[in-house]
């Protein structure tokens, strides 16, 4: 009798165990398809990594209509590249049917507060959703969209949809360690 018992609770535990591969043999499945489908949607293998590292190789700010470009080496300029790489830094949104209006733009280069971000060669937002390869950035820091988290990307002259950063406060606390000032209207003055 004992070893009825025994055999009948050799059984149920294989029985658990082959449950218990089953159910993770599934669940691995179900992210890899995830994972491929995700993957193919966005054009990108990578769109899981949030981080955003690439060097540009000049940044100029727009303010009242005058563009002070900072070059690689100077101090301002590794300050400006290092905070707009982590307001890059994390999740990305693709917010629907935002784009730029020649007149948001001339706004933009005239009176706002903006970045304009450039890089030798065209590089990769790493995102969940199909984004292009861009070679500018346009970060409006104050006037049109600032308030939304929006950056813009720019590929020679065709301007991509804008994507929800959600935080890009490190680049607007440089501006203003650099004199930069702007009103509640994005109005810009510089130092």
């Amino acid at each position: 009798m004992a070893y009825g018992l025994d055999k009948d609770f050799r059984s149920k535990s294989a029985s658990w165990k082959s449950l218990a591969t089953m159910l993770v043999t599934a669940a691995a499945i179900l992210a890899a398809i995830v994972f491929a489908a995700t993957a193919l949607s966005a054009g990108d293998l990578l769109w899981f990594v949030t981080s955003f590292d690439e060097r540009p190789r000049l940044i100029l700010v727009h303010c009242a209509g005058t563009a002070t470009a900072y070059e690689s080496g100077s101090a301002e300029f590794e300050r400006l590249a290092a905070s707009v790489n982590t307001d890059l830094a994390g999740p990305k949104f693709a917010p629907p049917g935002v784009g730029l209006s020649e007149a948001t733009q001339s706004d933009y280069w005239s009176k706002n507060l903006t970045l304009e971000v450039l890089y030798a060669q065209p590089v990769r937002m790493h995102t969940s959703f199909r984004y292009g390869l861009f070679d500018a950035l346009i970060y409006p820091v104050s006037g049109a969209h600032s308030g939304e988290h929006l950056v813009f990307a720019r590929r020679g002259d065709v301007v991509l949809p804008g994507v929800d950063i959600g935080d890009e406060s490190a680049a607007a606390a440089t501006l203003k360690g650099m004199g930069y000032t702007w009103d509640q209207f994005g109005l810009c003055s510089k130092p």
